[in-house]
């Protein structure tokens, strides 16, 4: 388990399209270290959007110990994407069909992450 983790959850930022700033803020943030590199965490974020809540998927680097949002798109391996998939629909921000189906699988990746 990382003790040194991002932690995004209450900070703002805005948006900007059609010449028009948009504010957010970030609600709750599911945060996965890169396993071939402790400096980059993979983030999905629930964030307050124009009066709607929406998922925003970011990484984060470490730079001179503090964690900085990055500006480009996060690339993965297959595993580490499931995983935060399934913690994301085990902790109800994403619905299925059929219920909670991620539960048995993602106490196995848990148990992982924290080994």
């Amino acid at each position: 388990m990382v003790d040194d983790i991002p932690n995004n959850v209450g900070k703002k930022g805005a948006f900007t399209w059609d010449e028009t700033e948009h504010p957010y803020k970030v609600i709750k943030e599911i945060v996965k270290i890169k396993q071939d590199n402790p400096n980059v965490a993979l983030c999905l974020q629930q964030i307050q959007l124009d009066d709607s809540t929406r998922l925003r998927f970011c990484y984060c680097n470490k730079k001179k110990g503090k964690w900085v949002v990055a500006r480009t798109a996060p690339h993965m391996f297959p595993e580490e994407f499931q995983s935060i998939v399934l913690k994301a629909i085990n902790e109800g921000w994403i619905e299925t069909k059929s219920g909670n189906l991620a539960g048995i699988y993602l106490n196995e990746v848990a148990e992982e992450d924290e080994g």
